[in-house]
């Protein structure tokens, strides 16, 4: 009884073990953050944002938002603003009109919006030639939205000792740091009037601005700028508040990068506060385990070991039962001589098998009396030719030999 106990407790304890230590790891993973992309306002790491998202979210009057539904859904209005962070090749070519038009929609309706290129894929590395690591290649997608608000990308590879330089202030009568640390890379190229270059690198835009309905968009060519490892060694709040501009409220999105909230089972149970559930069906899982491992009737002490096993019956024993439940034991010869007539149809008709149907005929009172005799009589009558199907057929044990 007490192993039995043991075993129900470690089929409970160790699969419970198992999970709490699967979501340990789980919980490790996403607490170094880097299975979040690049510049996403969850990642803690040097390359996330999340140090300006939770700043600007302890800022009194301001609420902060990270937006997982496709921005279709977004609301936008005055007071708002949309962060677009690490915006790659990928999430540039595969945005729809819809999405555009969302954005656009949004900035109209007097919100600001400000999206910023992820410069990170080999931007150390490239080729001045426009080779396998050229972003500028990668960028090629932007091409129908540049043409649709009036702007292009280009790129400058830069060499071992350029890769980090200072972009100038170029915008007149805003109050921000006149240079700035930046990345050589990405710039903005063939810009239409629209466009106001706030900060240039070796006189390329790298920070653009224009006014757009009633809102405004805001292009940044790096996203370094954002940045932890930036909130930590070159921090512009003036930057920053410019960025944000006259909202109070910010949203920074993460659906561009793959990270979308959809409604499941996990997520109806934490909306439903549904938790008590999940626990009462652990708890009748382990009493469901238990039971088949303890049963609550005590074992048997006499010391005597009962065969349970059930003797089974045979084919030829069923074969039996069904005959005689079927065919009355009067009618057993003539079934067999219809079976037979049936079998052999070429012996139906012949005189052999006239006499055999004459054998039943005579022989029913001794037939019905001894089923035995009556079939050996027609074996016999079967078995007179030579090499037929009789000269194989076995008779009944109480057959006497014919042979003399």
């Amino acid at each position: 009884m007490r192993r039995r106990g043991a075993i129900a407790v470690l089929w409970v304890v160790l699969p419970a073990g198992f999970v709490l230590g699967l979501a340990q790891l789980f919980m490790l993973r996403f607490d170094a953050g880097d299975v979040y992309p690049a510049y996403s306002s969850l990642r803690p790491d040097p390359l996330g944002a999340k140090a300006v998202c939770e700043a600007l979210g302890r800022v009194r009057g301001m609420s902060i938002e990270r937006n997982y539904a496709p921005l279709r859904a977004l609301s936008g209005g005055p007071g708002a603003a949309l962060f677009v962070l690490g915006a790659g090749a990928r999430d540039l070519r595969t945005a729809t009109i819809d999405d555009v038009q969302s954005v656009e929609a949004f900035a109209s309706g007097g919100g600001r919006v400000v999206i910023s290129l992820n410069d990170t894929g080999g931007a150390h590395r490239a080729p001045a030639d426009g080779g396998e690591g050229d972003p500028f290649k990668a960028f090629q997608g932007l091409a129908d939205l540049g043409r649709r608000w009036g702007f292009a990308i280009a790129w400058t590879a830069p060499t071992a000792d350029q890769a980090t330089e200072t972009a100038e202030l170029k915008a007149d009568g805003i109050d921000l740091p006149h240079y700035v640390t930046w990345k050589k890379g990405l710039f903005f190229d063939s810009l239409f009037p629209d466009w106001t270059t706030v900060y240039a690198r070796e006189g390329s835009p790298v920070v653009v601005e224009r006014p757009y309905g009633e809102g405004s968009i805001v292009l940044l060519a790096s996203s370094h700028l954002l940045s932890n490892e930036a909130m930590r060694r070159e921090r512009h709040a003036a930057i920053i508040s410019w960025l944000v501009g006259p909202a109070s409220r910010v949203v920074f999105d993460e659906s561009h990068m793959g990270i979308r909230e959809e409604s499941g089972l996990a997520d109806l149970v934490k909306r439903y506060r549904l938790q008590w559930l999940l626990g009462v069906c652990l708890a009748l899982m382990a009493l469901y385990v238990w039971q088949n491992l303890s049963p609550f009737t005590p074992p048997d002490d006499s010391g005597t070991e009962r065969d349970e096993r059930a003797e089974g019956m045979g084919s030829a024993t069923g074969f039996v039962n069904l005959l005689r439940r079927s065919i009355p034991a009067g009618k057993i010869l003539a079934a067999c001589l219809d079976e037979w007539e049936r079998t052999y149809p070429r012996e139906s008709g012949t005189p052999k098998a006239g006499r055999m149907r004459a054998a039943l005929g005579d022989g029913a009172a001794g037939a019905r009396a001894d089923p035995v005799a009556g079939y050996n009589a027609m074996s016999r009558i079967a078995n007179e030719r030579k090499g037929g199907y009789g000269s194989r057929h076995r008779t009944a044990k109480r057959d006497p030999d014919p042979r003399p």
